[in-house]
C-alpha cells in the first residue's frame, strides 16, 4: 500500500539522483537526494535514508559545501558511528575548512575501522592520504595516537548503534596498533 508507494517512489527518485551524480550534476543529484531523504522520513526507512544522506555528502563534496557534508555525515554517524565513509568524507569537509585536527581525528577513525576490518580499502587510502595532509598542515597531529576500533559485524550497526560491551576492552587493545603502525609510515615514504 502506502509504504510500498513512498518507498518506490523514494528510490525512483535517489536513482535518478544517481545518474546525475554520475553525469557530474552534482548541485542537481543533491535536490534529488533531499527530496529522497524527506520521503524517507518513517523509521523503518532509516537506512534507506542513511544511504541518500551519504550520497547528498558525496555532492556536496563536489560543489565544496563543506558545511553541509559535515552535516550530513554527522547525521549518518549518530546512527552509525563505524560509518567509514561518513567520517573519511566529514574529515574531507573538516580538511576544506582548514579544521585540520577534527579532519585528522575523523580519518584516524576510520583508518582504526578499516585495519580491525584486515586492511585499507580505497576509502582508507583516501584516509590515509588525507591524515597526512592534515600532519603536514599542523605537524602537532603527529603526536596523537591512533585509536583501536573493532568493528561491528556487518549488519548490526546500520539500524540502531549498540555501545561496545564492557569486556571488549582488552583483546581489542593487544595488536590491532602494531598493524596501523607500518602503513601509516609506508604513506609517509610513498608521499
Amino acid at each position: 500500500g502506502r509504504d510500498a508507494g513512498v518507498l518506490g517512489e523514494a528510490r525512483g527518485v535517489k536513482e535518478a539522483a544517481d545518474v546525475q551524480f554520475k553525469a557530474g550534476l552534482h548541485e542537481i543529484a543533491a535536490e534529488g537526494y533531499s527530496e529522497a531523504v524527506l520521503l524517507l522520513e518513517a523509521e523503518e526507512y532509516e537506512a534507506e535514508r542513511m544511504l541518500c544522506f551519504l550520497n547528498r555528502a558525496a555532492c556536496r563534496l563536489q560543489i565544496r559545501d563543506f558545511k553541509a557534508v559535515i552535516a550530513d555525515c554527522s547525521e549518518v554517524l549518530f546512527v552509525d558511528e563505524d560509518n567509514v565513509k561518513a567520517l573519511v568524507r566529514r574529515g574531507m569537509a573538516f580538511e576544506g575548512l582548514e579544521r585540520f585536527e577534527k579532519a585528522a581525528e575523523d580519518m584516524r577513525n576510520a583508518m582504526a575501522l578499516e585495519f580491525a576490518a584486515g586492511g585499507l580499502s580505497a576509502l582508507g587510502t583516501k584516509a590515509r592520504d588525507c591524515l597526512e595532509r592534515c600532519k603536514r598542515a599542523v605537524p602537532a597531529i603527529r603526536a596523537v595516537p591512533m585509536p583501536t576500533r573493532a568493528r561491528k559485524a556487518p549488519g548490526t550497526a546500520r539500524v540502531a548503534p549498540s555501545p561496545p560491551p564492557a569486556a571488549s576492552s582488552s583483546p581489542v587493545a593487544v595488536s590491532p596498533p602494531a598493524a596501523v603502525a607500518a602503513p601509516v609510515e609506508g604513506a609517509k615514504v610513498e608521499v
